[in-house]
């Protein structure tokens, strides 16, 4: 389904800061591709997902010093790599929470909806602390890092509970209608036959 492209995507994506999410988010775009055959609206967590990869180059940036973190080019070119990252996740789990509901999976609906929560309230501390700076210092500093890991953390084990759970049923669902179909087809051939043998014997007798 693209549950497991995603989830490797995702795993490189938490650690942007060291270039994966220039392998990362092209891993997305593809598993979100995939999903959006089962539910149309993971179109749009892909195409955010392709603008994401140009924007990650930013997060990079101050490695090589090509732009200096205090500077306003770099401020706004990760505020919009932030914002864009709050709408992925938005992009995504929103649909996924209505994909798992509608699978009867109410447990990972909740999840979803907690993960989406949760993240969020990240990308706006991160927001904030880019241009109140006291709010990316000190202990609110080492609070934001913090938030960020976990926030990675359940978003990757809700995918990898996704890609556990939701693929399989789904699989099991094509298997058991596969069964239904050769069972009706099945029912068919004997009711068929025994038509054909009434038909012969009422042949016979006359």
């Amino acid at each position: 389904m693209g549950f497991g492209i995603c989830l490797l995507g995702y795993l490189l994506v938490i650690v942007d800061s060291f270039g994966g999410g220039l392998i990362g988010w092209p891993l997305l775009v593809f598993g979100f591709l995939k999903l959006s055959y089962v539910k149309s609206d993971f179109k749009t967590a892909s195409v955010l997902s392709a603008i994401a990869f140009f924007l990650s180059f930013v997060s990079i940036a101050p490695i090589f010093d090509f732009i200096t973190t205090d500077g306003a080019l770099y401020k706004s070119a990760y505020a919009a790599y932030v914002a864009l990252g709050a709408a992925v996740h938005a992009a995504y789990l929103i649909p996924l929470r209505k994909l798992t509901s509608d699978a009867g999976a109410e447990t990972l609906a909740v999840k979803a909806a907690t993960t989406l929560y949760f993240t969020e309230l990240y990308y706006l501390w991160a927001l904030l602390a880019l241009f109140i700076p006291p709010l990316g210092a000190g202990v609110f500093g080492a609070g934001r890092y913090v938030t960020k890991y976990v926030a990675g953390g359940l978003n990757f084990l809700f995918l990898y509970n996704c890609f556990a759970k939701l693929t399989t049923k789904r699989q099991k669902q094509k298997e058991d209608l596969f069964l239904e179909s050769e069972k009706e087809k099945l029912a068919k051939k004997l009711q068929n036959s025994k038509k054909g043998g009434d038909k012969n014997s009422h042949d016979k007798h006359s």
